[in-house]
């Protein structure tokens, strides 16, 4: 009896598509999708033909965002306008957007810089407080690629550490995040630096400081922090938040972080208040 051909297995597609692949990518969080989208510029020219396994990783990577960004847009971070995966503002945001003219030297101590990413207004003020008050904490990897980008100038040692400036334990209960924890851990990632988000630490509970003077600011905080002597002695560090207003609480920080031998070579945010 003749032997009956078996058909050629049907080869599986590279990208599945049905009511499984689209529930799958929607369940792909703004937060997952924007850091993948943020460590995706592997691929500097797309017409170079890939010539190894990690070129072949960065351009299927390249792919995937792709496909995500037509299923579930990305929104902008400011008014959540649907924007391409790179952009973390719409074009009506990006043009209210007020830039800085570099980094300002910080008063009282003159020995590191204060870098902030933007000023403190328009769309990055909205979504700074929605960050913060909104429950947003998706936008960290958004705004951390503002940071990541405005510190790049200064070329942090590869053994920098990032440190975020502390919440006390009832604004971390109250707020479920410290919105300076994710920052830091987001620009770390995108520098390729060393995250340590307990090396600073409060005492005690402080009053919000919104309204404060510049001399109410500075009571407020002083003797407040303390630094974790065994991750910072002999270390360099960048201390982050969200927003510099007159720089009293980065002071306050900064001077714990020395009292335990650490080197403080500048204080990074989103923005800061002109």
């Amino acid at each position: 009896m003749a032997s009956r051909a078996i058909p050629p297995k049907a080869a599986e597609p590279l990208f599945r598509t049905g009511p499984r692949a689209v529930s799958t990518v929607a369940g792909c969080d703004a937060t997952q999708r924007s850091w993948v989208a943020g460590s995706a510029g592997c691929l500097q020219n797309p017409s170079n033909q890939p010539s190894s396994a990690s070129d072949y990783s960065c351009v299927i990577r390249q792919l995937c965002i792709r496909c995500l960004d037509f299923i579930v847009p990305l929104e902008c971070a400011g008014c959540d306008t649907p924007v391409r995966f790179s952009a973390v503002w719409c074009d009506a945001c990006a043009s209210q957007l007020v830039s800085l003219p570099g980094p300002a030297q910080q008063t009282e101590r003159a020995n590191y810089p204060l870098i902030a990413a933007r000023a403190y207004a328009g769309p990055v003020q909205h979504a700074i407080h929605r960050f913060k008050f909104g429950n947003r904490p998706d936008l960290a990897h958004r705004l951390g690629r503002d940071v990541a980008c405005a510190l790049k100038p200064l070329v942090p040692a590869a053994g920098t550490l990032l440190v975020p400036v502390p919440l006390t334990a009832h604004r971390l209960v109250e707020r479920g995040y410290n919105q300076a924890a994710l920052l830091s851990g987001c620009i770390a990632k995108y520098l390729g630096l060393k995250h340590r988000p307990c090396a600073l630490s409060r005492r005690h509970d402080a009053r919000h400081q919104v309204g404060a003077s510049r001399a109410e600011r500075a009571e407020q905080v002083s003797g407040v922090f303390f630094a974790d002597t065994r991750s910072t002695n002999n270390r360099n560090v960048i201390l982050v938040d969200d927003v510099i207003t007159t720089g009293a609480t980065a002071s306050a920080c900064a001077h714990a972080l020395e009292a335990a031998g650490a080197h403080v070579v500048a204080v990074a945010a989103v923005a800061r208040v002109l």
